[in-house]
């Protein structure tokens, strides 16, 4: 499956206010080798897209060091033309 037609199965996906959290964005952080991270009231964007590619069996890694931000995604892969 392609990590697109992943990505758009998860379409409206949101945090949850309060004490409790959304487990699918849990779920997206430990794909994301961010299980450190709990709430899911946090930049989560880059951790949906390394998720997807991962569920999509293309494993991406992101330093610890950087935000989950979608901005993020610059700092991986290679540049498409």
């Amino acid at each position: 499956m392609e990590w697109l037609e992943i990505a758009w199965a998860e379409v409206g996906t949101k945090e949850i206010e309060g004490a409790a959290h959304n487990s699918a964005i849990q779920q997206y952080l430990i794909d994301a080798g961010r299980a450190d991270i709990v709430a899911d009231e946090t930049h989560w964007c880059m951790a949906f897209h390394l998720a997807c590619l991962a569920r999509a069996g293309i494993p991406m890694t992101l330093p610890k060091e950087e935000r989950l931000l979608a901005r993020s995604a610059l700092k991986i892969g290679r540049r498409c033309r």
